[in-house]
């Protein structure tokens, strides 16, 4: 793609990566040296709890009975199932004309399993936005 500059981008690229950045490797060296590092995941962590917390917490109030929602030992993303009769890759693009991303359970599974589940990403900036959001998810998925 360089063309008529590929030998200068080569050099570029080359000298770029001769060394590791000192400064970079001497900031993570003392955050590891001086705790910060575990207080960083501690307040990760935490965050993290509490936004797979509200978004369970706004499921359970705004999809229908017989939803589930995995409890995740860790991590920002939850498995939800459905109703045995919704078929999670129709919702998804249903969804999606509306603006609203989810991930069809089938797409992690080569034999098609998981028909019924949609795995969501709890790591959002929660706002009404997003409510608003599970609010008109919730009503699909009822109203399949």
């Amino acid at each position: 793609m360089a063309g008529p500059y590929l030998e200068q981008s080569e050099y570029l690229k080359y000298v770029g990566n001769l060394a590791t950045p000192t400064l970079a490797q001497l900031t993570v060296a003392e955050m590891l040296a001086k705790g910060g590092y575990e207080r960083h995941l501690r307040q990760a962590r935490n965050q993290y709890r509490q936004a797979v917390d509200r978004m369970t917490a706004a499921i359970g109030a705004y999809f229908p009975p017989g939803t589930r929602v995995t409890q995740p030992e860790g991590g920002f993303v939850i498995w939800v199932e459905l109703p045995q009769t919704v078929d999670a890759t129709a919702l998804s693009r249903r969804a999606l004309q509306q603006g609203i991303s989810i991930a069809p359970g089938p797409m992690f599974s080569a034999t098609q399993k998981y028909r019924s589940f949609i795995r969501l990403n709890c790591a959002v900036d929660w706002d009404e936005r997003v409510n608003q959001a599970l609010v008109k998810l919730g009503q699909m998925v009822g109203g399949q």
